[in-house]
């Protein structure tokens, strides 16, 4: 009974991230993303990816192919020496841009920790 009306689910991974998926997911119902979960979220340092095999992507809202709130860890940038305000100001500007360019919305970025937090919508 528990699995049919999963709230907020959230798929974590120590020391590298956490995708959460906001409302309900009723997993009686998308049997399969519990089985092929491993097959369905990749989540590396850096990066996350959801269903990278072609031809395995539900339509929009079915499964897990739907908005998520993605936060990442150990996004530190190259260059550690972002000692000044300025330069933290600057650099996140560079991550809330490249955010969006690849079509997501920019949530939050804390150079000092290199957590990145962004949304992606259908």
């Amino acid at each position: 009974a528990e699995l049919r009306c999963v709230r907020d689910l959230t798929i974590r991974k120590p020391n590298v991230g956490e995708v959460t998926f906001p409302g309900e997911l009723d997993l009686v119902h998308d049997r399969r993303v519990l089985e092929e979960l491993p097959g369905i979220v990749r989540l590396e340092r850096g990066e996350v990816l959801l269903y990278p095999d072609p031809g395995t992507k539900p339509l929009e809202g079915e499964g897990l192919n739907r908005p998520a709130i993605i936060t990442l860890l150990g996004c530190t940038p190259p260059d550690c020496s972002l000692k000044d305000d300025e330069s933290k100001v600057r650099y996140r500007q560079r991550i809330a841009n490249m955010t969006e360019v690849k079509g997501a919305t920019f949530v939050d970025y804390d150079c000092d920790r290199g957590i990145w937090r962004f949304k992606v919508s259908l």
